[in-house]
């Protein structure tokens, strides 16, 4: 078995020492939720600032979907990477994956749309997938010009990507609308019952 990386190491260790170890199937969910978004604090410390970030919410079925929006170049019009955070659909919100979401906007010089999509087990499969195709929606509906002033962003260039769950639900979005998606960037997912 492969040795775990050094860096990672030096993760694992910091973790330990802001939250004990847990087990989500041991302890109630919002005490799981708590302690993963404590153990989560570090990861968002220090990285680039990003000259323009932005909250709104698109309509969704169930309520209001928040979407954080990095814009590292306000005066310009850039591409758009669409994040969902990870978490095992369960856990894990904008606030969790902040730093990810501000390197990516960082590195890639792309706009980054964060989605606080809905959790399990409040709602249920499919309203988590539901709520992504409304927000790619959203972006690509006919006043996307009004999207483009407000926001600086080109809806005729987006990236649907995430990390884990998110990595997941971008797959099963990108089923709808891959002729309308530049790309997918997709970390750690679960794609099928083999290889994932």
């Amino acid at each position: 078995m492969p040795s775990i990386h050094p860096q990672m190491q030096s993760v694992l260790q910091k973790s330990s020492t802001l939250v004990a170890p847990y087990s989500i199937t041991e302890i109630p969910l919002h005490q799981a939720r708590e302690l993963y978004a404590q153990e989560r604090m570090f990861w968002n410390t220090g990285g680039p600032n990003i000259s323009s970030i932005m909250e709104t919410e698109v309509k969704g079925p169930v309520g209001g979907i928040p979407i954080r929006i990095y814009q590292p170049h306000p005066d310009k019009c850039l591409p758009v990477l669409v994040y969902l955070h990870g978490g095992g659909f369960v856990l894990g919100n904008l606030e969790t994956h902040d730093r990810i979401m501000r390197e990516l906007a960082f590195r890639s010089g792309c706009a980054v749309i964060g989605v606080e999509y809905s959790l399990s087990p409040e709602q249920k499969f499919p309203v988590a997938l539901d709520e992504i195709k409304l927000v790619l929606q959203w972006l690509k509906e006919d006043d996307y010009t009004q999207k483009e002033a407000a926001f600086n962003i080109d809806p005729d260039r987006i990236v649907l990507g995430g990390d884990s769950a998110g990595a997941s639900l971008s797959m099963g979005a990108a089923l709808s609308f891959k002729e309308q998606l530049s790309g997918l960037l997709l970390i750690y997912g679960w794609f099928g019952l083999r290889d994932s």
